[in-house]
């Protein structure tokens, strides 16, 4: 199996998504190697996408991390955000179920471990050995915070899935969030 380097997930999703975020009057976000924003009454709308800072394992694959914020300005580079949405919270009952389906699609991929998790990390915490069992438990409805806001990959197929779906969703999740954000 090929390892996805974050450059190509970036690529990737950048392929699908920048169009889209043009259509909707988003402009590049400097501060982020994927991210656009765009002025919501004298504010700035943000989406950023983060990949996961420890990389692909050939066992889970990695993740990028979702992140929809409201700024006082863009100018900063360590500017912090006045709001923070949850993914979750902005799409219908339908695309939440497609997100689910997508990130089983990706687990399924995944490889078990073929070593003794607690031989290896043997100082590790109960939660510790848990929390690296529970990535390869398929993900439930309605899903957790995680599950939502990190979209999973194992290989560039499931980076064209979620482009294609974050496409499918991005005008009625900006919508939602502009709407809530608009008297902030």
């Amino acid at each position: 199996m090929k390892s996805v380097k974050a450059a190509d997930a970036y690529k990737i999703l950048n392929s699908y998504l920048k169009e889209e975020f043009k259509l909707l009057s988003y402009k590049k976000f400097k501060h982020s190697k994927l991210g656009w924003h765009k002025l919501l009454n004298a504010k700035y709308l943000v989406f950023s996408f983060q990949c996961n800072h420890r990389g692909w394992d050939y066992y889970i694959g990695s993740d990028v991390l979702i992140y929809i914020e409201l700024y006082e300005n863009v100018s900063e580079s360590s500017i912090m955000p006045l709001e923070q949405a949850r993914l979750r919270e902005l799409l219908e009952t339908q695309d939440l179920q497609e997100l689910v389906h997508v990130q089983n699609y990706v687990i399924n991929k995944f490889h078990p471990y073929d070593w003794d998790v607690k031989k290896a990390f043997p100082s590790a915490s109960q939660e510790f050995l848990e929390c690296l069992e529970k990535q390869f438990e398929p993900v439930v409805y309605p899903p957790s915070h995680y599950n939502v806001e990190h979209i999973r990959y194992y290989d560039e197929d499931d980076l064209h899935k979620w482009g294609e779906y974050l496409c499918n969703n991005l005008r009625n999740i900006s919508t939602r969030i502009e709407n809530k954000w608009r008297n902030v």
